[in-house]
C-alpha cells in the first residue's frame, strides 16, 4: 500500500538531504512530496514522481502555514519529516497538527543543542515524537537526555555521476567545498601555511575551492592567489557552483579538507553536536578527509581519513602527495563498512518512521 510522505524545508539550506530522503521513501513505497521555499527549487534533485510546492517569503507566516496545511490535507499526507526540525513555521505546524492523528511528524536535528529542554522544542516534542540526528557520536552526548525515539539518519546519497574532471597524471585534486566564509572555514591561516611553504609545494596538487567567491571573504581569496601566483594550484568560481559541477568536481576529489577553524566559538559543537557537511561527502563518495586530529574520536572516520595538527598539515601534505597510494588504501576501507551502504541506511530510517505511522 503506498503511503504519503511530505519533506517539508521551511529554511534555505540543508538541500542536500533531499536526495537521501527521497530515495529512501521511494524504496519504502512512500509516495514523496515536497514544500520548501520558491528559492529552494533549483536545488531539488531531478527525481521522477515527486511533487513539489513551493512558497514565497513575501508571504506572511500566516498565509504559509494556511497554504501548507491546505496542501497536507488535498494530499492525504500522513508523514512529515522536518528537514530542519526547528523555527517558527515547524512549532506553528506542531501545534495545529498536535490533536490530528492521522497526521505524524519526525523532525531532523543538525545542531542537537536544539534538543535542550527549551520552551520550543517543548512544544515539537508535543507533535514531534522520533528524532533524527546526523551521527552516531551523538547519541552519545550527555548534554542530552537519552532517547529510545532518536535514530541516526545519514543522507550520503547523491545522484550518480560518471563524469569528471580532466586531470593531468598523477594530479592530487584536495577540495574545500562550501561557500568561502571565514566563520566556517579557516582560508586565511590555511593560505598563510602554503605562504610560508610555498617553494615547497609539490606541483602535483591542485586546491578546489568548491562555493561561490561572492562575499568578501570570497573576494580577499581571489585576491590572495593572485598576488602568489597560484592560479594554476587553485580552482575557484565566481559564481554559484551549479549542481552537476559541484558533482563533478566531487567525483575527481582525492582529499577532502574541512578546514573548520579551531578559534571559532562554535569549534566545539563540531565535536559534539553538529557535522559539517564536508563529512557526508567523505562517506558518501568515499574520499578520505584530511582533518584536525581532535575528531580521531569519530567512530566513522578512525581507519578512513587523515588527522593532523596545526604544525603537521603542510608535512601531510607532502606525505599525501609523494605516497599518493595511502589516499587510495584508506578509500578502500569504505567499501568494508556495512554501515554507510544504501540498503543499511533505507533499513534504519525506514524502520524507524513505520514505527510512527503503525
Amino acid at each position: 500500500m503506498v503511503k504519503n510522505a511530505l519533506i517539508l524545508e521551511s529554511g534555505e539550506s540543508h538541500t542536500e538531504l533531499f536526495y537521501s530522503h527521497i530515495l529512501i521513501l521511494k524504496k519504502g513505497n512512500y509516495k514523496v512530496f515536497m514544500y520548501i521555499r520558491d528559492i529552494l527549487m533549483d536545488r531539488v534533485p531531478a527525481v521522477s514522481d515527486v511533487e513539489i510546492s513551493s512558497f514565497s517569503s513575501d508571504l506572511t507566516s500566516k498565509q504559509i502555514l494556511q497554504d501548507l496545511l491546505s496542501f497536507i490535507k488535498k494530499n492525504n499526507i500522513e508523514l512529515v519529516i522536518l528537514n530542519t526540525a526547528h523555527g517558527s513555521l515547524c512549532k506553528q505546524l506542531a501545534i495545529r497538527l498536535l490533536w490530528n492523528r492521522n497526521v505524524k511528524i519526525v523532525g531532523v536535528y543538525h545542531y542537537i543543542n536544539k534538543l535542550k529542554w527549551s520552551f520550543s522544542q517543548k512544544i515539537l516534542s508535543l507533535k514531534i515524537k522520533k528524532q533524527f540526528i546526523l551521527n552516531s557520536l551523538f547519541l552519545e552526548n550527555k548534554t542530552i537526555k537519552h532517547s529510545k525515539n532518536r535514530t541516526t539518519f545519514y543522507p550520503i546519497f547523491y545522484p550518480k555521476i560518471e563524469e569528471r574532471v580532466e586531470k593531468n597524471k598523477n594530479e592530487l585534486f584536495i577540495t574545500i567545498p562550501g561557500g568561502i566564509s571565514q566563520k566556517h572555514r579557516d582560508y586565511f591561516g590555511f593560505t598563510e601555511i602554503l605562504k610560508q611553504k610555498k617553494n615547497l609545494l609539490p606541483k602535483n596538487i591542485k586546491f578546489v575551492l568548491l562555493g561561490h567567491t561572492l562575499l568578501p571573504d570570497g573576494q580577499k581569496m581571489k585576491q590572495i592567489i593572485q598576488e602568489e601566483g597560484w592560479e594554476e594550484r587553485f580552482v575557484i568560481f565566481d559564481d554559484f557552483v551549479d549542481n552537476q559541477t559541484f558533482l563533478k568536481y566531487i567525483n575527481s576529489t582525492d582529499l577532502l579538507l574541512p578546514l573548520i577553524p579551531t578559534d571559532q566559538p562554535e569549534y566545539r559543537a563540531y565535536l559534539s553536536q553538529k557535522i559539517s557537511g564536508s563529512f557526508n561527502l567523505s562517506l558518501g563518495f568515499h574520499i578520505p578527509l584530511l582533518i584536525y586530529q581532535d575528531f580521531e574520536p569519530f567512530e566513522d572516520f578512525k581507519d578512513t581519513c587523515f588527522f593532523y595538527r596545526d604544525p603537521t598539515l603542510f608535512d601531510m601534505l607532502l606525505e599525501l602527495a609523494n605516497h599518493p597510494e595511502r589516499i587510495q588504501e584508506k578509500k578502500a576501507i569504505y567499501a568494508h563498512k556495512q554501515k554507510f551502504t544504501f540498503d543499511y541506511q533505507a533499513e534504519n530510517y525506514l524502520r524507524f518512521i513505520e514505527s510512527v505511522i503503525n
